[in-house]
């Protein structure tokens, strides 16, 4: 008797070390495939990436060109001329956001929005 409870203990054991070894070899499988998948994916974005910078570099010189054309178009019209540079800084001027202002704007705008709304229920009272 003594010595079957000893093998039921022995085979429970086995058991529990086989189901282990049996899920961490699933586990290193699976991260395998589940890595092989990742690569797969990475290269995907890469082509992404190496699209958009295509484009972006596309546009730019569609715009940079098209600058050129309105600045011709605007010295033989006016019959003056217009320095590329100060155009450049005018557009740069129009790139620069300084997101703290952003924030003061849209704080403003909600305010003046709320202002407002409370001015027509005020007139509809």
């Amino acid at each position: 008797m003594d010595h079957t409870i000893v093998n039921i203990v022995s085979f429970i054991m086995f058991v529990v070390f086989v189901s282990g070894l049996g899920g961490l070899v699933l586990w290193k499988i699976f991260d395998l495939v589940r890595n092989s998948i990742n690569k797969n994916e990475s290269s995907h974005s890469e082509e992404r990436f190496d699209r958009l910078a295509k484009a972006f570099i596309k546009h730019k010189k569609q715009m940079e060109q098209r600058m050129q054309n309105i600045e011709a178009i605007i010295a033989d019209e006016g019959g003056g001329t217009v320095s590329s540079k100060s155009i450049d800084e005018s557009h740069q001027k129009s790139i620069e956001i300084d997101p703290e202002n952003r924030l003061a704007e849209n704080v403003e705008l909600k305010n003046s929005k709320t202002q407002n709304m409370a001015t027509k229920k005020q007139r509809n009272q």
